[in-house]
């Protein structure tokens, strides 16, 4: 039923051929990736933060409201 799954990858050729694409578009991106990921935990906890912010300040309204009653 799966006899194709277990040909031999040199023969076919096709997964080295597409590793070396990859090497070469990674190379090609110039995109520092610890630079990039320090970014996105940066925007991660600042977006966290203004959440937490937010919360707080419609808790706040809240108890503003529920005093006036």
């Amino acid at each position: 039923m799966f006899d194709n799954l277990s040909m031999n990858i040199s023969a076919s050729g096709l997964a080295a051929n597409q590793l070396w694409l990859n090497v070469i578009a990674n190379n090609i991106a110039n995109v520092n990736l610890t630079t990039q990921m320090v970014d996105l935990i940066q925007a991660t906890r600042a977006y966290q933060a203004n959440a937490t912010a937010f919360d707080a300040a419609k808790q706040m309204a809240v108890t503003a409201l529920s005093i006036g009653k």
